[in-house]
């Protein structure tokens, strides 16, 4: 009897431990949960682009340390948000070369079997923090292919193949010496360093409120989701399925033993 019980535990807890596969992943992320926007890496993103007085500008959060309290500037806090204090730059970047770059940072978010981001295992410090710029992408694509449209923030579309539209660009030394893997800058400005930037930026600006998200826009096949869940309902059908097969054959046996 105990050992009936035993196999039943044993199987039971083998079904509930599937592997994943075709129909449900590891540590699967829901899609309108994945990786992207930050609050300081907007911000950053929009004190960069209006103090330089460039079109655009991209951040990225490997550059950025400690959340930023607005209402209180100090020195030592803008230490503890921008530690390395990098050299930021400006470049005239065409729209070909500002779409490869965004397609490059887009290949940092790693899937699972299901094809939905997997946040434990994506690079989510070089995912591209945007001013001046909205970009919808689907992680869901082959790396490469993941940048589905680009549009100025007064939703002038950019052209992946314009080569003629150039647009300044603002963000690191780094980002535009391609050290994120995008092409690098034929020739860039100096503008200042991080802190120097943020500094002037609230010098002559308050902010009262969180940087707009949502510049960054996931687009992705809803039926992955449909897959995860179809895996778990035919996970625990199966599990109970087994458990009330185990309950009828040890009621059977039970029977049995009281009526020989």
């Amino acid at each position: 009897m105990k050992k009936r019980i035993f196999i039943l535990t044993l199987i039971l807890s083998l079904v509930c431990r599937l592997p994943a596969g075709a129909y449900w992943a590891e540590n699967e992320s829901d899609p309108s949960n994945a990786v992207g926007e930050t609050a300081l890496g907007l911000l950053t993103a929009d004190a960069l682009r209006l103090t330089t007085g460039s079109d655009v500008a991209i951040v990225v959060p490997a550059e950025l340390g400690a959340a930023l309290d607005t209402a209180a500037i100090t020195q030592e806090a803008l230490a503890q948000s921008y530690p390395q204090d990098l050299a930021v730059m400006q470049t005239d970047i065409p729209v070909r070369s500002l779409w490869q770059l965004l397609e490059q940072m887009l290949s940092c978010l790693t899937l699972t079997d299901t094809g939905l981001v997997n946040n434990r295992r994506s690079d989510i410090t070089r995912f591209p923090q945007v001013s001046g710029l909205r970009f919808v992408y689907d992680p869901a694509q082959k790396a490469g292919s993941r940048l589905l449209s680009l549009a100025t923030e007064d939703g002038t579309v950019l052209d992946a193949e314009d080569e003629e539209t150039t647009l300044t660009l603002c963000g690191s030394l780094t980002l535009l010496s391609g050290g994120y893997g995008g092409p690098a800058a034929e020739s860039v400005r100096p503008a200042g360093t991080q802190r120097e930037l943020m500094m002037e930026f609230f010098s002559a600006a308050t902010v009262d409120e969180a940087p707009q998200d949502g510049r960054a826009i996931l687009m992705t096949d809803r039926s992955h989701s449909g897959l995860v869940l179809a895996g778990r309902i035919a996970r625990w059908t199966i599990a109970a399925g087994l458990l009330s097969a185990g309950i009828l054959f040890l009621g059977s046996d039970r029977k049995r033993r009281q009526f020989p």
